[in-house]
């Protein structure tokens, strides 16, 4: 099981930090993939949950792509990431979206596959709370350090 960390959060959630590019790479540093959202807005690309925050360019993208999971917020970056060497999904309220390398984002956890990544964005689950997904494919969330950790144990 992957674990991906949501906009760079590892172990708490840091509205001020997340979806900036030292923030990611820092948990990529730590190990960990990373669930981003990107925008495009006047041909240029933005990090940004619900606005176009942090300036980012393809090549700072394209260099970390095995271990981004970018989140297209508007259409425009949509047809960008078409045809790119980029892992990426659009969803707004579906229960299960396909990812550009046939993962499925799955938010209807009681559906959730081995080929499911699952968020359980800010939540914190007990391990034996956790048992019940232990053959998803991932798991997305603000507190991936505590998953490895009761993963570990």
């Amino acid at each position: 099981m992957i674990l991906i960390s949501h906009r760079g959060n590892v172990d708490t959630i840091n509205l001020d930090r997340e979806n900036t590019l030292e923030y990611i790479d820092s948990a990529i540093d730590k190990g960990y993939d990373v669930e981003i959202d990107l925008r495009k807005v006047d041909d240029k690309l933005y990090l940004g949950h619900d606005t176009p925050d942090n300036a980012v360019d393809y090549e700072w993208l394209l260099k970390r792509k095995d271990k981004l999971w970018i989140h297209v917020k508007d259409i425009s970056a949509f047809c960008f990431c078409l045809n790119k060497q980029l892992r990426y999904f659009f969803h707004e309220n579906e229960r299960h979206t396909l990812i550009s390398n046939g993962v499925i984002w799955s938010h209807d956890l009681n559906e959730a596959t081995e080929q499911s990544i699952i968020p359980l964005i800010k939540d914190k689950i007990t391990k034996k709370q956790l048992e019940k997904y232990k053959n998803v494919y991932g798991i997305c969330s603000d507190y991936v350090a505590h998953y490895r950790e009761i993963m570990n144990n």
